[in-house]
């Protein structure tokens, strides 16, 4: 399962893959926002956002559906053994 966590910025959604890395360096998420797909800075995202309501995840998880991701798994928090992928998944990209 494909761990994503939902939050809200100025009213929009953000969807945050944590164990997808942007680039071989750095801290660099995959992120996922109405407008597209995108590199996050995940500590300052989430510094920086609040946490989506329940009814907004929903509508997060439908929406990720639709778009081909069917096996993810919604958390409220980021975890060290998210940032272990996270590290782990980075080494396999070739910089």
């Amino acid at each position: 399962m494909l761990p994503v966590i939902v939050r809200k910025f100025q009213g929009e959604i953000v969807v945050l893959f944590p164990t997808m890395p942007a680039n071989s360096t750095g801290y660099l998420v995959t992120s996922y926002g109405w407008d597209g797909h995108g590199a996050t800075d995940l500590p300052m995202v989430i510094a920086s956002t609040t946490p989506a309501t329940p009814e907004e995840c929903e509508v997060a998880l439908k929406w990720l559906n639709a778009l081909g991701y069917t096996n993810v798994r919604l958390y409220k928090r980021y975890t060290q053994k998210m940032f272990a992928s996270f590290k782990e998944n980075q080494s396999l990209i070739k910089g």
